[in-house]
């Protein structure tokens, strides 16, 4: 697989109709979701992509408080410090150029030879390209990217009541393991659950 990710072509389609449901036409328009590589440079873009998703997809979870508070400056220095750990593997989603999502996963084991576990371990697209096929083709990348470096099994830990998060999962063939913990999200302790895929 090329370096730099890969390319996928969606036909986004709208179809127009009178007054009596007969159908007047329909509009196509082809899009393009390149997937690539992301490095420091692109830290910003990532932690705008994340605050986005954050304050739209949390938001009824997670205190409104909490999430207003979310700065692009303080996520950045966090995703700079991730970055430069050399087992993260970032990517980010461009459509059509514009930078729309982001996906973080990584080996749980560092040994060379036992890289056969990995972990999602962030996955956002701006609230206004939900439902495009985005999160689809960064996943996708996710998992061929693992099993071209011998993956057999891809974990991850989204919260119990994020239900459109977790019915995505599901859809991308992703399995609800049984597994739960307890995480703190301004002084507020909230479950996640796992989920796990075969590759």
């Amino acid at each position: 697989m090329d370096r730099l990710g890969f390319i996928r072509m969606l036909h986004i389609g709208r179809i127009m109709y009178n007054r009596n449901n007969n159908i007047l036409k329909e509009r196509f328009c082809l899009m393009k979701i390149i997937v690539r590589e992301a490095t420091e440079k692109a830290s910003k873009i990532i932690a705008s992509i994340g605050v986005a998703s954050w304050q739209a997809a949390y938001r009824g979870i997670v205190s409104d408080e909490y999430l207003n508070s979310l700065s692009v400056e303080g996520r950045e220095k966090h995703i700079i410090n991730s970055i430069a750990n050399p087992t993260n593997r970032f990517a980010i989603a461009e459509l059509d150029g514009e930078p729309v999502g982001m996906i973080c996963f990584y080996p749980l084991s560092n040994d060379a030879h036992a890289k056969r576990e990995w972990e999602i371990k962030a996955l956002y697209v701006l609230p206004q390209y939900w439902n495009k096929g985005i999160g689809r083709t960064l996943i996708q990348y996710a998992f061929q990217y693992m099993v071209a470096n011998k993956g057999e099994v891809c974990n991850l830990w989204v919260l119990a009541d994020n239900q459109n998060a977790r019915k995505f999962y599901e859809r991308m063939g992703m399995s609800f393991t049984g597994k739960e913990k307890t995480i703190t999200i301004d002084d507020r302790c909230l479950i996640e659950v796992n989920y796990q895929i075969h590759l």
